[in-house]
């Protein structure tokens, strides 16, 4: 089942008290279950990695009062009601299989009890994704009701689109290309497009970064070819507009980039001194590609650059200029 669905079941099994287990591969909403869960039902959201503790960790540090053995409880257990999610269980050490037992099965470890009221969940990859993770056991896995998650674009898109990295090109390359949105091959060495990955793409994207590094997040192929579309389909904003006062300069580096080139190449050579006033609201790094704009597109930008209105931007970045001319 897609995310939204697994929310609502997850809030069913939490109403009749009983723990879940979700599975799935890497990067498809999984712990975003939890983190939606909680806020909904108005708790707060508690994760505990097992993999990062030993056995010891999970009950704590014995000491001794009146001749008797006392575990101190952790402090990384809820000590309020909470939705307590056992995030990443299959890279659970097997020395914690003992306790996790105790804690899904009567909501304890040692002398702690989980608050009346917690919900449990946990989390894991499945041991073919090859995610680090091992086999869980039988009678863990007999604890809980198990979820399969299976990532989903229109129910993810309803999400993405009103989270703040919201980037309008990466919805419409997945909505076009929709075989992308998640695949993982547990056999390539390299990252792949999963949901959280194209979080990660929209992130970075308002800081320009090269195809490479976009590659580093979802892979070569698939960066090759959203890169490659983006290009060729972002939403650009043209002289005319600009110098019309219909549209403002943009914020996003790829469209500051293309209108920048516009300017460049712009056939009416009237508005020179209109366009340097707009070229001259942009940070430096923009003043100085559109000269090299001018430097590499011909004769006609060669004149422009003799132009007097132009002479100021000339002399503040001619080291620019004669670079673009070696």
């Amino acid at each position: 089942m897609n995310v939204t669905q697994a929310i609502v079941e997850v809030k069913k099994a939490a109403a009749a008290g009983l723990p879940v287990l979700l599975l799935g591969s890497p990067g498809i909403g999984k712990t975003t279950v939890g983190e939606i869960l909680a806020a909904e039902l108005g708790l707060p959201y508690v994760e505990v990695r097992p993999a990062e503790f030993e056995a010891v960790d999970f009950r704590g540090i014995p000491t001794v009062e009146d001749g008797r053995t006392k575990w101190n409880v952790p402090d990384f257990w809820p000590s309020e009601p909470c939705l307590l999610n056992v995030d990443e269980i299959t890279q659970a050490p097997m020395e914690l299989t003992s306790p996790l037992l105790k804690l899904f099965l009567g909501g304890a470890i040692g002398d702690y009890r989980l608050p009346a009221g917690t919900v449990l969940m946990a989390t894991g990859n499945l041991v073919s994704d090859r995610a680090g993770c091992s086999r869980l056991s039988s009678a863990l896995r007999e604890r809980c009701i198990v979820i399969h998650i299976e990532p989903e674009l229109s129910q993810w898109a309803e999400w993405y689109s009103q989270q703040d990295c919201f980037d309008a090109s990466v919805l419409k390359f997945l909505q076009a290309n929709p075989a992308v949105f998640a695949k993982w091959d547990a056999k390539l060495d390299f990252n792949q497009p999963t949901p959280r990955n194209w979080v990660r793409v929209s992130k970075l994207l308002p800081h320009d970064p090269a195809e490479e590094t976009i590659a580093g997040i979802i892979g070569p192929d698939i960066a090759q070819s959203f890169m490659r579309w983006r290009r060729a389909n972002i939403q650009t904003v043209t002289p005319q507009e600009v110098l019309a006062g219909h549209k403002a300069v943009p914020t996003s580096p790829a469209q500051i980039t293309q209108l920048v080139e516009a300017f460049a190449n712009y056939s009416d050579l009237s508005n020179v001194a209109q366009i340097v006033e707009v070229i001259e609201t942009m940070a430096g790094t923009w003043q100085v590609q559109f000269l090299r704009c001018l430097a590499k597109s011909g004769t006609t930008g060669m004149d422009i650059l003799r132009r007097p209105e132009v002479a100021k931007l000339v002399k503040r970045h001619a080291a620019a200029i004669v670079e673009s001319a070696k």
